[in-house]
């Protein structure tokens, strides 16, 4: 059984020098979503010590909305790298997505974190063997077309009983939105 949560709780954004509450909202605005492609580069196999491994994917989108507002937000999935499950299903002591929504000049290649967010999802992961959450902010009035935005981050974990303590996954950015 897959199981999908989606974390849309209300964030604080460091913007403009302050900080600002932002809560994702429906909105009738058009929208146009990039992510990055699903491919080998964003998969990760956790080897967990005496239980089945399960293997899972980070993916990064952006949403630019014709009222200006950007969304950054971080899908990921897993499931049990091979059948039945074997092991207790607590199998992470921490597991978090960290999303950014970075922009950078046109033309430039160095990314400036607009705004970021960090969703503890250690209860999902250790509830399933296999499912799908995610973790996203929004900013309101955020788009400039002197700038390119696009989502990065990544994932921080702490496997149960490996006795590494915390370790995190880079996972690659989504195409840039201009």
């Amino acid at each position: 059984m897959k199981k999908t949560k989606v974390i849309a709780a209300a964030a604080s954004v460091a913007f403009a020098g302050g900080l600002m509450a932002v809560t994702p909202a429906a909105s009738a605005a058009s929208s146009t979503t990039k992510c990055h492609n699903t491919d080998s580069k964003n998969y990760k196999n956790f080897d967990l010590p005496g239980k089945t491994d399960i293997v899972g994917e980070g993916r990064t989108c952006i949403t630019k909305y014709s009222d200006g507002r950007l969304t950054a937000t971080i899908r990921f999935q897993w499931s049990e790298a091979t059948l039945p499950a074997v092991g207790s299903g607590h199998k992470f002591d921490k597991f978090n997505i960290n999303v950014r929504l970075d922009r950078r000049p046109n033309g430039s290649t160095s990314d400036i974190a607009l705004a970021k967010r960090t969703c503890d999802v250690t209860s999902d992961v250790n509830a399933d063997w296999s499912g799908e959450t995610a973790c996203g902010i929004s900013v309101p009035d955020a788009y400039n077309s002197s700038f390119d935005f696009s989502t990065d981050g990544s994932l921080t974990y702490n496997i149960d009983n490996d006795g590494d303590g915390d370790s995190t996954f880079q996972l690659y950015g989504s195409p840039l939105v201009k």
